[in-house]
């Protein structure tokens, strides 16, 4: 198990190197944001409260690296976002850079909402895997140990996990066969998954393919 959760962890860090999480800073409020270059926004000064078990010394450094680190890619124009760092339920740095409209110019603060996309892929994963370290659910169980009348048989929740259950593209179904104008919600989709007659790319197991589907039903 803690194989699985150090994969899922390191998967974390990885992609939020490349996708941003929106945050609310205290100390950002009612602090106007003025660029320093046309695409930078400078780093807020002040910061919440650190954890005590770090001395001022020590977390000055690390703010320090981290406003470096912000401008670096911020300059590369590899980074537009928020970051926060916590630890025991503490926040440790949290802090906001570059612009949420390039075409309007206008900076990112601490209202500003970001797109998850796949990211939350990991979270599904992470959610998983608490659940199968309380014994509450197997790798190996099926999907049809949950839902019965999912037509895909011997699709498990590993396979779900790693991209290899076979699954067809959901919203190929959901465009195909769904029949009303707003957007279907898992326990719709689910049905209409049930309802259709799509076929699988593959058995699962056999072959891996990037899967949405997956996700969609581990959700």
């Amino acid at each position: 198990m803690k194989k699985y959760i150090k994969v899922i962890v390191i998967a974390l860090i990885v992609v939020s190197n490349s996708f941003i999480f929106g945050t609310k800073s205290e100390y950002a409020k009612n602090k106007e944001l003025t660029t320093v270059t046309p695409a930078v926004v400078p780093i807020n000064e002040k910061y919440t409260i650190l954890n005590e078990l770090f001395t001022e010394k020590e977390t000055q450094m690390v703010r320090q690296k981290l406003d470096s680190l912000l401008q670096s890619i911020n300059k590369r124009h590899d980074f537009h976002g928020s970051l926060l760092v916590a630890k025991n339920g503490q926040i440790l740095y949290n802090n906001f850079i570059g612009y949420a409209d390039f075409k309007k110019k206008e900076p990112i603060n601490d209202a500003s909402a970001f797109q998850l996309a796949s990211v939350s892929k990991q979270f599904t994963a992470a959610a998983i895997m608490l659940l199968y370290e309380r014994n509450q659910l197997q790798l190996t169980d099926t999907v049809n140990k949950y839902f019965p009348d999912f037509p895909y048989e011997n699709v498990t929740i590993k396979n779900l996990l790693n991209h290899t259950s076979g699954l067809p593209r959901y919203f190929w179904v959901a465009e195909h066969k769904w029949e009303h104008q707003k957007a279907p919600t898992n326990s719709e989709m689910m049905a209409l998954l049930e309802s259709t007659e799509v076929q699988r790319y593959f058995k699962p197991g056999r072959n891996f393919d990037y899967s949405i589907t997956g996700y969609y039903v581990l959700n």
